[in-house]
């Protein structure tokens, strides 16, 4: 028994040995793994790429242009203010609106009773002012008094003044342009403006109708005469101007907060 051999131990089976039997499986299942980390860090990349993209073209993107109105009123000068308004700029064909009575006169010029001549535009003018005085008045139907009985500026000792800005609305429905005229205010002794007469058919029918009614809305220091408030009648030049803005997108300028260090 002394002169006897001892033998090694007998490795246990166990992963190391199960490993040592099978190398190419244990190669398999790392290069899987490692895969699947590189395929999760690709897809990561991606979808931050993809935001910051989308970031980008949006910021790239120019903004639509919106249109913005600008009006403003002047008050003019009675004996040296123009006495016909400027038609509109955008508008030329506004400008031959108020011509058809003097082209149709020359026309019966050739009759044989000369006399006779000045009744066709008497009556042309006549019906045109029958026209003109529905529009110029307050919605009533009626115009009221003359303006004989509403005193000029000349004729004042002092002029009515506005009690506070007068602020002209600008319709959506405005086209774009440049449009001018010259409005008459009839203010009554009290302050009131009783009725507004535009001088021209310059302004759209949109801006027309808000400019008669910011006016018949307004309260003005009356016009003196002899220390007395009378009734006056003051011209007063209106002019709308509309143009494209950009408009600031809201997207932009969510991402541009987001880039800002």
């Amino acid at each position: 028994m002394r002169g006897a051999a001892t033998l090694p131990p007998r490795p246990t089976p166990g992963v190391a040995g199960r490993a040592t039997r099978h190398p190419r499986r244990l190669l398999l299942i790392c290069a899987l793994l490692s895969a699947l980390v590189h395929a999760a860090l690709l897809v990561n990349w991606q979808d931050g790429g993809g935001r910051s993209g989308g970031a980008s073209s949006r910021r790239a993107v120019p903004p639509s242009p919106e249109p913005a109105g600008i009006s403003t009123v002047r008050l003019l000068d009675g004996p040296s203010a123009p006495a016909v308004a400027v038609a509109a700029v955008e508008a030329p064909a506004a400008a031959t609106a108020p011509d058809p009575v003097p082209e149709t006169a020359p026309i019966a010029a050739p009759d044989a009773t000369p006399p006779a001549l000045p009744a066709a535009p008497d009556a042309a003018t006549e019906a045109g002012a029958i026209a003109r005085a529905g529009r110029d008045d307050d919605g009533t139907g009626g115009n009221g008094d003359g303006d004989d009985h509403y005193l000029s500026r000349s004729q004042l000792d002092q002029p009515p003044a506005a009690q506070a800005e007068i602020a002209l609305p600008f319709p959506d429905t405005a086209p774009l342009g440049r449009y001018r005229a010259v409005l008459t205010l009839f203010i009554d002794p009290s302050g009131q403006v009783q009725r507004v007469r535009t001088e021209s058919d310059s302004l759209p029918p949109s801006l027309d109708d808000a400019a008669r009614q910011a006016f018949l809305a307004a309260r003005f220091t009356p016009g003196m005469k002899d220390g007395q408030p009378v009734r006056s009648r003051i011209r007063v030049e209106v002019l709308y101007s509309t143009e494209l803005l950009p408009q600031r997108s809201a997207s932009a300028g969510a991402t541009g907060g987001g880039s800002a260090p």
